[in-house]
């Protein structure tokens, strides 16, 4: 089963549009999404720390395999590989950062493996950290609850301001695009953590 997009938007900064277009890039590839604006919870890392908890509500509000992306990231082409993975989660792996997982492109089929692995995620969600981090705590953790594969290189590549595409061939078939925000939300978040 084709999953269905999932993402959500604070009503600050880019975010509002950056949801119109990913929308219509749903319904141009004729992909199921579900798309909801949320409340600002006052900072960067707040409304990133949403992310596990909407997923949750999600999965359980629609009952089926879910496909996240990052509201001002963009899907390109339907993604076909996610249709035959018989897997609890799918996800792109970090290379340099020493953290295991991409966040801004996330897979969680409809299996008790998923729905445990996004409960263990909520439950490790924290003030001291992002989401990120939180996943990756649940990640090193004894009993691992789901079982996992890479997504392909295509589902997560990364368009920089200057427009070039961060080191990804074929450049003709990405399926995610995801962009380097700008967003001085972001930014302050990240000197704040220094």
């Amino acid at each position: 089963m084709m999953p269905m997009v999932a993402s959500f938007y604070t009503p600050n900064w880019e975010y509002p549009a950056s949801a119109v277009r990913l929308r219509q890039e749903c319904e141009g590839l004729g992909l199921d999404h579900f798309i909801q604006e949320r409340p600002d919870a006052g900072g960067y890392l707040e409304n990133c720390r949403q992310k596990p908890v909407y997923l949750l509500e999600v999965m359980r509000r629609h009952d089926r395999p879910l496909l996240w992306i990052d509201v001002d990231g963009s899907i390109l082409r339907q993604p076909m590989e996610l249709e035959v993975m018989h897997v609890d989660f799918g996800a792109c792996p970090m290379r340099k950062s020493g953290r295991q997982w991409h966040v801004g492109t996330l897979y969680f089929n409809n299996t008790p493996g998923a729905l445990a692995l996004l409960e263990r995620w909520v439950a490790e969600l924290d003030s001291r950290t992002s989401d990120e981090a939180a996943l990756d705590r649940v990640w090193r953790s004894p009993g691992w609850p789901a079982t996992t594969a890479e997504l392909p290189a295509t589902y997560f590549a990364v368009r920089r301001s200057n427009g070039r595409i961060m080191s990804l061939r074929p450049k003709n078939r990405i399926v995610i695009m995801h962009r380097l925000s700008t967003s001085p939300a972001k930014a302050a978040a990240k000197a704040a953590l220094r």
